[in-house]
């Protein structure tokens, strides 16, 4: 049975909870981490883990990772804390499952990645948008080339949040490190690259147009070229906004054959005389009979990675859906190609080079704050 040791006791620390505890024969919480020693109680007690054999409180995760084994790290913490809280974790022997952004660089990316290399261990980023079983699906039916080509892919993360929302740790380059580009439009990026292919090239535009009382942006909008993968040589649209009434989260890829949305929907057409459309509703009665096939998860969203992640630690084994950190990496580089094309009013080219300002923190801040000044 595998030691879990939970770091942060937030919002989304409850779902971690809910997931392991739906795995109790594969894994036991062990130990909850938060500096407010009255708030992990009142966690550890609203969760039932307090009387748990073995379970144990701590205000300091260093103090936590020395004085216990534990297998397996969640790290439910603000962005700032997950580079050095994933080393430490993994230094200590344990293997790590961090929640998204996997970092606020690619230099604290690469850091990671390095010391789950030197540890031998292995890191899961959270992208639990992948277990939906209509994804899983259309993921399988683009990868077996049933599609053809992907021409075309659009990721449209829309939300709505109000000033309240920017008076934490949101709106901050130094503590969130980026806006709704970094923290909420990077699993739509995630989706489209693992569904897609690779980017070779961003052109973006970021802006905040209504919430004074951040730094960072609240809308962005990017144009990618694909360079791998099945949409290599397509293009593909990127949209950040926290300024979207209804909140419309939209996945799109136009393929040779059909276009396939989510919420899930196929479509497909065939040229009449002149070229011009009408329906083709054999080709969509086919894929969707291909979708209907393949079958469905065992679990879906953040259990569903979890046991993979669980699954993986245990046979070494892993699940063609599960992300991991260079998959966390890859979302991030889009994200801060898409930052320095709208600091720099030019197109960028992907992979980001370790001399590049916008390969580090630092080079960001300092590119960030400059641009917001100028706007």
């Amino acid at each position: 049975m595998l030691s879990v040791l939970i770091i942060g006791t937030g919002g989304i620390a409850r779902v971690h909870v809910e997931a392991y505890r739906n795995m109790e024969k594969s894994v036991c919480i062990s130990g909850v981490v938060d500096t407010d020693r009255n708030r992990a109680e009142e966690f550890a007690r609203k969760h039932e883990l307090i009387d748990t054999p073995g379970f144990s409180l701590y205000t300091d995760y260093r103090e936590a990772l020395a004085k216990g084994y534990f297998d397996l790290v969640s790290i439910c913490t603000p962005p700032p804390f997950h580079c050095a809280m994933s080393i430490d974790s993994l230094n200590a022997g344990a293997h790590v499952l961090l929640e998204k952004p996997m970092a606020l660089s690619l230099e604290e990316c690469d850091c990671i990645l390095e010391a789950a290399k030197k540890a031998d261990r292995r890191v899961s980023v959270m992208a639990q948008n992948r277990y939906d079983t209509s994804k899983a699906r259309i993921h399988r039916l683009i990868s077996d080339g049933h599609c053809g080509r992907v021409l075309y892919a659009q990721a449209y993360s829309a939300w709505w949040r109000g000033a309240e929302y920017y008076n934490t740790w949101h709106g901050s380059w130094e503590t969130e490190g980026g806006g709704c580009a970094l923290n909420l439009a990077v699993h739509q990026i995630d989706l489209m690259l693992w569904l897609a292919g690779s980017v070779g090239e961003v052109t973006a535009f970021t802006t905040n147009v209504n919430h004074s009382n951040a730094e960072v942006e609240d809308l962005a909008l990017g144009i990618v070229r694909f360079n791998g993968g099945m949409a290599a040589s397509g293009l593909g649209e990127i949209l950040g906004s926290t300024v979207h009434h209804g909140e419309g989260q939209q996945l799109l890829f136009q393929t040779e054959r059909a276009g396939l949305a989510f919420p899930f929907q196929i479509k497909a057409s065939r040229a009449r005389v002149g070229g011009f459309p009408e329906n083709d509703p054999e080709t969509v009665v086919e894929l969707t009979a291909l979708c209907n096939s393949f079958p469905p998860l065992v679990a879906e969203g953040f259990e569903g990675q979890i046991r993979d992640f669980v699954s993986l630690i245990e046979t070494g084994v892993a699940s063609p859906l599960l992300p991991d950190g260079n998959s966390g990496r890859a979302a991030i580089e889009v994200v801060m190609a898409l930052y320095k094309s709208a600091a720099t009013n030019r197109s960028v080219s992907l992979p980001l080079s370790s001399d590049d300002p916008f390969y580090t923190r630092a080079g960001l801040l300092e590119h960030a704050l400059h641009y917001n000044r100028r706007i």
